[in-house]
């Protein structure tokens, strides 16, 4: 069963230092935070440099018959989003359609939008268009 809460985010601008996201959030079960058009009316802004790169293991595995594979494996990396908000390498306008609001005054659903931008980020390699997060 789904909470019937979650958002959305595409890129807008993206430039050699900066990428910017608008996004929309919604809560079924909050008459005013609806938002069933999908209004877009936050951004998120996040500067490159910012971003985290995963950690590339190598390592030869041994198969049968003595022949050798070189196995290439990502291991994500944890990111510390509060410094990085303090510092100024993330910021959020929210939306309109915010309802709970984190101790940095970022609205929760940015958060966990930031949180999948970083995620697949490090898995993918690649900045990436769009993300959701529904629940």
């Amino acid at each position: 069963m789904s909470k019937g809460i979650g958002g959305s985010a595409r890129i807008v601008m993206q430039d050699v230092n900066t990428v910017i996201y608008e996004y929309y959030a919604y809560d079924l079960d909050n008459e005013a935070c609806r938002n069933p058009e999908h209004i877009y009316d936050g951004t998120i802004t996040i500067d490159k440099r910012s971003l985290v790169e995963s950690e590339i293991h190598e390592k030869l595995k041994k198969l049968p018959k003595g022949r050798k594979k070189l196995i290439t494996k990502r291991v994500l990396c944890d990111v510390d989003f509060s410094s990085r908000i303090a510092a100024g390498q993330i910021s959020v306008e929210n939306s309109k359609f915010c309802w709970k609001f984190l101790d940095n005054d970022i609205g929760m659903i940015a958060m966990h939008l930031i949180w999948k931008i970083f995620r697949l980020y490090q898995t993918e390699g690649t900045i990436p268009e769009t993300v959701g997060y529904h629940v």
